[in-house]
């Protein structure tokens, strides 16, 4: 059975690095270079990461205003999704 992941939104991301390099992005969220590059990788190449608590928390911290689920969302299998799913009104 296939577990949930957290997924970036790249087209988010990148709005949000703006003009910065990804060096200095990197920088600016405490996580390293390749780190970056392998979370902006699509999840079918195999060099891909999917983000961390590390990156999640210092993209949070870096821009305390934006929300989780404006940056990140769940990506997996429909049959978990649906088991564990709760309907919002």
């Amino acid at each position: 059975m296939n577990k949930p992941v957290v997924r970036v939104n790249i087209e988010v991301l990148e709005k949000l690095q703006g003009k910065l390099t990804d060096a200095q992005f990197s920088r600016k969220i405490g996580v390293s270079q390749s780190t970056l590059y392998r979370i902006k990788l699509p999840p079918t190449d195999g060099r891909y990461s999917a983000p961390g608590e590390t990156f999640i928390a210092g993209v949070l911290n870096a821009f305390p205003k934006k929300r989780f689920e404006h940056i990140f969302f769940l990506d997996c299998n429909l049959q978990v999704c649906k088991k564990n799913q709760k309907e919002i009104p």
